[in-house]
């Protein structure tokens, strides 16, 4: 009996004093403003794990890609590539046009908003400049596996679709309820609900964002809101 008893006391310590592995990440800053001005404040996993380099190459490849204005040069590969491009697209336009004061810009900020074992959410926000009427900003929700670093796509863990999206438009239409100053009704253009493209986790529950443009007309401006874990916990195969 003594043996069985060193043996669970043995187990209950191993396991006791494991601990829940946590992504470590720090603050990476870049700023250029050689001719267009180009400043990327963003978290960076940190370590050489498979995991930290998924998560790592998946921001870099959102900004790449927002980034990425030339249509004859191959894709940047890294975020240098992509701010020496970009660069090099706003000279040509300079060059063109040597009398506009317009300068290009691009702003990217990004935030972890949620960790635990199963997720870890990067909320990732943009602005880009380049010479329209006014400047576009957008927030794009990285959702990642705790476990392998590979991006989840929202819709994926949505068990009850039509369930999942009746509570998401009764929060939408409260958000806009809340809003002041707004006569505008048609969000939707007669096309009908729809879920937004910006769907990611915080500690308070669901964030859902839907960006300038995604719905209604600009001068709307973005909605955002939360929807606590206790109300879409049924809807969802696991948060």
């Amino acid at each position: 009996m003594k043996r069985f008893g060193l043996l669970f006391v043995l187990i209950f310590v191993i396991f006791g004093c494991v601990e829940e592995h946590t992504i470590e990440f720090a603050e990476s800053n870049i700023l250029e403003d050689n001719n267009a001005v180009v400043e990327i404040n963003i978290p960076v996993a940190q370590g050489n794990s498979s995991v930290n380099t998924s998560i790592n190459n998946s921001i870099n490849n959102e900004i790449i890609e927002i980034l990425d204005f030339s249509e004859n040069e191959p894709t940047p590969v890294t975020i240098d590539e992509a701010i020496r491009n970009f660069d090099n697209e706003y000279a040509k336009i300079k060059s063109d046009f040597p009398e506009s004061p317009m300068v290009w810009e691009a702003t990217f900020d990004g935030e972890e908003t949620y960790q635990s074992s199963e997720f870890i959410t990067i909320a990732l926000s943009s602005y880009l400049n380049t010479g329209g009427a006014h400047g576009t900003a957008m927030v794009t929700m990285l959702n990642f596996d705790a476990k392998s670093g590979s991006v989840i796509e929202f819709s994926s863990l949505i068990e009850d679709h039509e369930g999942f999206e009746k509570l998401v438009e009764r929060h939408f239409q409260e958000a806009i309820n809340r809003k002041k100053n707004s006569e505008f009704q048609n969000y939707f253009w007669d096309k009908g609900f729809s879920l937004p493209e910006s769907i990611g986790f915080s500690e308070d529950g669901l964030i859902l964002f839907y960006n300038v443009y995604e719905i209604a007309p600009y001068s709307e401006g973005a909605t955002e809101f939360v929807i606590p874990f206790e109300e879409v916990q049924n809807y969802l195969s696991r948060y």
